[in-house]
Parts: structure tokens; sequence; C-alpha cells
């Protein structure tokens, strides 16, 4: 339990230092990143930011994403999220193919897998809180092919009317804009998104976020 303990600080700790360094490299500050997995939380983690996003820790099946984006002012709203039984889960034989073993919560017809929290308290508590500092002006929403994501998401996605939008995909699709990471160009979906490694050969993020659209202008931070 100690050893335990005093990995979580030091960890902490090298997040924090790291941190500190690499948000010198973000002129923008002040934004929220919309993600169906932990792409977002990770960023600010890394770069040592607040979390002004809700969709931190957790992750979407594809179709509850799209679903979601539609209609965010709806679940961000002051909301109370309740667990459900895997049992319950519409997507009940996936998750436990996959051996989910996370919280599945839901808002209304919203299902959520809340993969890296302890308690429902937790998860309404810091879902309604981090609501609160999403800043509407400034928003990235990014998707995979994760999930049970079928072309029909990923058009769903590309017709989203967001000037600020990145979607990464294990294949290259000509009528659709998405990012092909090419290492996973032979497996079904990206295995991986949420590490920088992962996808700087293709897009630099620190580039994209300091120069993202906002309310229709390009706003330039540089």
């Amino acid at each position: 339990m100690k050893e335990k303990k005093f990995k979580k600080k030091f960890k902490d700790l090298y997040f924090k230092i790291s941190g500190e360094i690499k948000k010198k490299k973000l002129k923008n500050k002040d934004f929220t990143i919309i993600s169906n997995n932990c792409f977002g939380g990770i960023i600010y983690r890394n770069n040592h930011l607040p979390y002004k996003s809700p969709t931190c820790g957790l992750f979407f099946m594809a179709p509850e994403y799209i679903k979601f984006i539609y209609n965010i002012k709806k679940y961000t709203s002051e909301v109370e999220i309740k667990k459900i039984d895997i049992n319950k889960s519409k997507y009940s034989e996936y998750l436990k193919e996959n051996n989910y073993d996370g919280i599945i919560g839901k808002i209304d017809d919203l299902e959520i897998c809340f993969l890296h929290y302890e308690d429902i308290n937790e998860i309404n508590d810091k879902w309604n809180r981090r609501s609160k500092r999403i800043n509407w002006d400034n928003i990235i929403y990014k998707f995979n092919d994760q999930n049970l994501c079928t072309y029909k998401e990923l058009e769903k996605f590309d017709k989203f009317n967001a000037k600020n939008k990145i979607c990464f995909t294990s294949k290259k699709y000509e009528n659709i804009n998405t990012i092909q990471l090419k290492q996973y160009e032979n497996e079904p979906y990206v295995k991986s998104d949420t590490k920088e490694s992962d996808y700087k050969k293709y897009i630099d993020i620190y580039k994209y976020i300091n120069n993202i659209e906002i309310n229709g202008d390009k706003k330039w931070y540089n």
C-alpha cells in the first residue's frame, strides 16, 4: 500500500513538473476537448492544465459519442448520472468480451463507460463540475474508430457542425475527413491514440490547439 502511494505521488510530481515545461508551448490554454476516450484528459494532465471537459477518464461507445455531441448542451447541464449493471447495457456483450470492469453510467438514454472512477458520487461530482468549465467558444471535438464505430458514425462526425474536429482512423477514407494512423492500417481500428507518440507523426497537437477557429474566425495565438 505504501509503495502504491509512493508511486502515485511520484507520478503526480512528474506530471506537474513536466507539464509546467510542456505547457509553455501552448499560447492557447483555455480550451475544451470533447473526446470519445482519454485523449483530452491526458492532454490536460500532461500539460498541467485544469480539466475543462467532462470527458476525462472515460470512454464512449461510438454511437453514444455521436449522440452526445449532437445533444451536448442537454447532457452537460446539471444532470444526475445513474450507475447501471453491465447486463443492462446496450453494449453488454461487447463490454464483457473486452473484460470491461469499470462503472457504466447513464444520463437519460446516454451510456458512458467511466473507466477510471471509484464510485458514482465521484462521477457525478466531476462530470457536473467539469461541465461548468466548458469553454463553448474554444472547443475541439476528437473522435476515432474504436468501440463499435462504423462508417455511419464517422460520416456523422464528419457532418457535425463544428469548426475544430479531429478524427483518427486506421483506414483512409475518400469521402470523409480523417487522419489515418498508418501504424494501424492492418488493424480493424485505431488501437491507441491517447499518447502523443501515437499521432505526433501526423499532427502537431500544440500547433493545432494554438491555431484553432473561434466563433468562425481563425484565432492565431502564435
